[in-house]
């Protein structure tokens, strides 16, 4: 079953890389993918799992954990950049890239295959309280170090205004006013968002660029982030006794490589991208490969994983 999972996406990298370099696919239908994902597919999927989201505590504690997360990947990696004394264009996007998380691509591609539709709900609570964070305080960051050190609000209007702010209202109106979604439109719509994983994979293999001299640094990098982003998740769900859904999305989300965002932030904000155009596509297959092994062997112990 494991090797059956993992078949589709990564023959959808595979299709996707050969098609960059053999020019079969053009811009214009990478585009039309990638618009597929936010337009249509991911709402699918969100609003499936808003309107049929069940209150919890746990649920309630996934906001405090992604601040927490993000916090601490933010002073680690501030810590880093005085002590190693990196320039600012370089340092700006490091910091925005080790604090952020690819949570809408990578950690929902995770929580899909090991956890199924019944825990997505608990994932979108966690990513869309860091899609906040990303277009405001990581934006920031960028804005900070940047040299055209202003802020310009496009990405935040986008974000508020856009597909997946949207969704989630829809599904909890939905929620809240009928009780629930029926089960075969619930399926229905999930049965199309499950196209996301082969999407998602075509696209990150469509744009796997590197340059060689990063390839090291950038795997470094990505274990120490994880490695960090794990130690503060397991601190944060021991001290509060988080269980089930909420524990094991609270685990892998802090472990997930940088979000994509990053490097169009840097480039608006004239910071350096030759680190980043390697570090995102390599952290994104490394870190998805790895999380699914390890938390596929490691992480279905738990026993009251059937709950919120």
């Amino acid at each position: 079953m494991l090797i059956l999972n993992l078949l589709i996406p990564v023959l959808a990298g595979i299709l996707g890389f050969l098609c960059c370099r053999r020019a079969w696919v053009s811009e214009r239908l990478l585009k039309w993918i990638s618009q597929s994902i936010s337009f249509l597919l991911l709402p699918c999927m969100i609003i499936s799992a808003m309107a049929n989201i069940k209150i919890s505590p746990s649920l309630i504690l996934l906001p405090l954990a992604t601040v927490c997360v993000v916090l601490g990947l933010f002073v680690v990696s501030i810590a880093y950049i005085r002590i190693r004394k990196i320039k600012p264009i370089e340092a700006g996007s490091f910091v925005a890239a080790f604090s952020s998380l690819e949570g809408g691509s990578i950690g929902l591609a995770l929580v899909l295959l090991l956890y199924g539709s019944p825990a997505l709900p608990t994932f979108f609570v966690f990513d869309i309280t860091h899609a906040i964070i990303l277009f405001t305080f990581n934006y920031f960051i960028t804005c900070y170090y940047g040299t055209k050190q202003h802020m310009s609000f496009k990405f935040i209007r986008s974000f508020f205004l856009g597909p997946i702010p949207l969704s989630v209202v829809c599904g909890l109106l939905i929620h809240f006013i009928f009780g629930g979604m029926n089960y075969y439109l619930s399926e229905g719509l999930n049965s199309v968002g499950y196209l996301i994983l082969p999407a998602v994979m075509f696209v990150l293999g469509y744009r796997f660029i590197y340059f060689p001299k990063h390839v090291l640094p950038s795997i470094v990098t990505l274990f120490v982030k994880m490695l960090v982003g794990y130690g503060i998740a397991f601190a944060f769900v021991s001290l509060f006794d988080v269980s089930g859904y909420a524990k094991m999305v609270i685990l892998i989300s802090a472990c997930l490589p940088p979000s994509f965002l990053v490097i169009i932030f840097a480039e608006e904000q004239g910071l350096d991208k030759d680190f980043l155009v390697t570090f995102l596509p390599i952290a994104g297959f490394v870190s998805f490969f790895a999380l699914y092994f390890i938390f596929s062997l490691f992480g279905s112990y738990i026993p009251d994983s059937v709950s919120i």
